[in-house]
């Protein structure tokens, strides 16, 4: 049997990013593009059709958002021609995302429906099998530590592993589900953490720091401690990878490789510093 290990960002500093939960606002002194176009639609439950009000709207690449009114209308103005992928989040309902493609001064019509949440959440896992795989990094690499050193062999069985960070999306879900309030799912020191600070989200969620939080629903969940990121992979019926575990999934079996597609630096390789916006 294979067994299931969820991946986190875990972070305390992460690249700085602003969000802003809920409506935004224009600057009085500047008025928007008469060329740029928008995107208005209605948010509507996906069983009977009726509208749900408080949905926080965002889209991406543009950070710019909305909150859906009680006809659960909203509206997003002065959008650059583009493809927008457009995000609708309420706690109790899975989250949606539906692209559409904006055009000069046109308003593209998106409506998008939201279902109650079931209390699941859909993970793409990746199977790594079981064998041998060297851990640790060669002598000739410059980017290793000295607690990497040396190389040896590590025997694994067979495991699965998240393919992406849990999103802030999927982390609602927990946070929705009363993953703050059900003990079970923590760790003894863990739950004496939560109650002793009152505990109940990750450190930036309510301010949106970093991109946390609601409007942000498909960046990975930051400003969580090891002790949250432990109580969410119990409530999905997983566990934390081992440090064996993370660097064989991310790493294979060459050990001869500094990164994981080789060992030449490739910016285009993966999300970081060096490629963000």
């Amino acid at each position: 049997m294979t067994r299931k290990a969820s991946i986190f960002m875990l972070a305390v500093m992460v690249l700085a990013g602003l969000g802003i939960f809920g409506c935004t606002s224009e600057d009085p002194e500047s008025s928007p593009s008469e060329t740029n176009g928008s995107i208005s639609g209605i948010v509507t439950n996906a069983v009977d059709g009726s509208p749900i009000s408080d949905v926080t709207i965002s889209t991406t690449p543009s950070t710019v958002s909305d909150t859906t009114d009680a006809s659960g209308y909203y509206i997003l103005g002065d959008l650059e021609p583009d493809t927008y992928a457009v995000t609708a989040v309420k706690s109790g309902y899975n989250v949606n995302t539906v692209y559409i493609t904006v055009a000069d001064s046109d308003t593209a019509i998106a409506d998008i429906e939201l279902s109650v949440f079931d209390g699941s959440i859909d993970i793409e896992w990746i199977s790594v099998p079981s064998g041998d795989f060297t851990m640790g990094s060669l002598p000739t690499d410059p980017h290793a530590q000295t607690d990497e050193q040396p190389q040896h062999v590590v025997y694994l069985d067979a495991y699965q592993i998240a393919k992406y960070e849990i999103t802030n999306g999927q982390y609602l879900a927990f946070m929705d589900a009363g993953g703050y309030d059900d003990s079970t799912y923590w760790t003894t020191e863990g739950w004496v953490w939560r109650m002793t600070y009152s505990i109940t989200e990750p450190y930036w969620w309510s301010e949106g720091d970093f991109n946390s939080g609601t409007a942000f629903p498909n960046y990975p969940v930051v400003g969580v401690s090891w002790h949250e990121a432990y109580a969410f992979c119990q409530w999905i019926g997983g566990r934390l990878p081992t440090e064996a575990e993370w660097e064989k999934a991310a790493r294979g079996t060459d050990p001869t490789n500094y990164w994981p597609w080789g060992s030449d630096w490739d910016p285009s390789r993966c999300n970081s510093y060096f490629n963000a916006p």
